[in-house]
């Protein structure tokens, strides 16, 4: 029997709309001036911020900023169906909702406000990756794993705002965690949707690794590695969700009481 939840008939194309509204609406934006001057400076500024541009305008990098949009589209669905759990899939769900808003806000703004917002984002799905492995792993309640969440990301907070330097290496330190905890422990059924997502984030990272080194850049364009790092990482997300609903036991249940299993919602 599979017990995996069907995605609503809905769902994709909801949050396919209002993303394209969103895009719609901040690419008809761009040319607005800018209100950022009096803003404290994201770290990156002057010259670091990625290939693309960063005239003084309301959104600084078009391209990076319409792009961060893409997580919104599997953050939408999630939050729309509500599984695996009620907990579990709020938690994923809104992650993706933060990123996309936030790194939107960032790139646009180049601030150090925006930063931190689009930098907790990222911690708020890596920290999920990690906790989501222990607690498949270890038998946590979905209390503990909440609290976990929670008490983990209070502390991440602070380091972004106290030591903005080590806000990447912390990042890679906890998505490492999580991709060594679930290449320990990972099941047969879900290896393809795991890989998938792996092969997302390298190459996405690859991409990235381009963009910021100026590698390969043409800051004018519309077309930018950071721009295909947001769209690579966003389908890695969407893929390593659906890896976690075809863990065993079955994605949407808990169990009322030993040995019986109850779907939640």
């Amino acid at each position: 029997m599979d017990h995996r939840p069907a995605t609503g008939s809905t769902d994709w194309p909801i949050a396919l709309v209002v993303t394209a509204v969103a895009a719609a609406t901040m690419a008809s934006l761009v040319n607005q001036p800018s209100p950022w001057s009096a803003w404290r400076l994201a770290s990156c500024l002057p010259d670091a911020c990625f290939c693309e541009a960063t005239p003084d305008r309301l959104v600084r990098q078009p391209a990076n900023a319409i792009s961060s949009l893409l997580f919104l589209i599997p953050g939408l669905v999630i939050l729309r169906r509500g599984r695996p759990t009620l907990v579990s899939a709020g938690l994923y769900g809104s992650a993706l909702v933060v990123i996309g808003l936030g790194s939107a806000f960032y790139h646009s703004s180049l601030t150090f406000v925006g930063q931190t917002i689009d930098v907790l984002g990222m911690y708020l799905l890596a920290t999920f990756a990690l906790l989501s492995a222990g607690s498949r792993r270890f038998g946590w309640s979905e209390r503990l794993l909440a609290g976990l969440y929670l008490a983990g990301n209070a502390g991440l907070l602070g380091l972004l705002v106290f030591a903005p330097g080590l806000r990447r290496y912390a990042f890679a330190i906890v998505i490492l965690l999580a991709i060594g905890l679930e290449l320990r422990g990972r099941s047969p059924a879900g290896r393809q949707w795991f890989g998938g997502a792996i092969g997302c984030l390298a190459l996405g990272f690859a991409i990235w690794i381009l963009d910021i080194t100026r590698t390969v850049c043409r800051p004018m364009s519309w077309l930018q590695g950071h721009a295909i790092w947001h769209a690579c990482a966003a389908a890695g997300a969407a893929l390593f969700f659906v890896f976690i609903e075809r863990q065993s036991p079955p994605a949407g249940l808990t169990r009322a009481q030993p040995g019986v299993a109850t779907r939640v919602g």
